[in-house]
């Protein structure tokens, strides 16, 4: 199987992934993922505000459900039910909650606490956050 490219367009993200596949994400690779991906929103910002506010809400529907935090650290959005790579208004959907003041920190905390690993964003979006690191 190739490299998906850096942007999959939602009708390319129907493969879904096996079940044996779906793995919860530890959520230290989860905050280290979401780490990365707040310098590059920053960068965004710094440059221009619309390409971070665009980058933070749809960065999981990059690559095959993957913003660039999540392919260094191995992981993956995927839809809970489908099990399908995280299309554009999934990743909108799951993000959009970071952006609230203070709550965006409730919804880390819950990656860390919830037992699914699943955080209100996720509830929302009806997506979870995998562990995928391909060799």
């Amino acid at each position: 199987m190739s490299e998906p490219g850096f942007w999959m367009g939602d009708e390319a993200k129907t493969i879904p992934v096996p079940p044996e596949a779906v793995i919860k994400a530890e959520p230290v690779n989860r905050l280290l993922a979401y780490l990365i991906d707040g310098v590059i929103t920053s960068i965004g910002c710094v440059l221009c505000i619309l390409p971070g506010l665009a980058y933070h809400l749809l960065k999981d529907s990059l690559y095959d459900g993957r913003s660039v935090g999540k392919k260094v650290m191995g992981l993956q959005v995927i839809n809970s039910q489908t099990l399908t790579p995280c299309k554009i208004m999934e990743s909108v959907l799951r993000n959009v909650s970071l952006m609230i003041p203070i709550f965006g920190v409730v919804d880390g905390i819950m990656v860390f606490i919830d037992e699914t690993g699943l955080r209100f964003g996720d509830k929302w979006a009806n997506t979870r956050v995998i562990d995928r690191k391909i060799n």
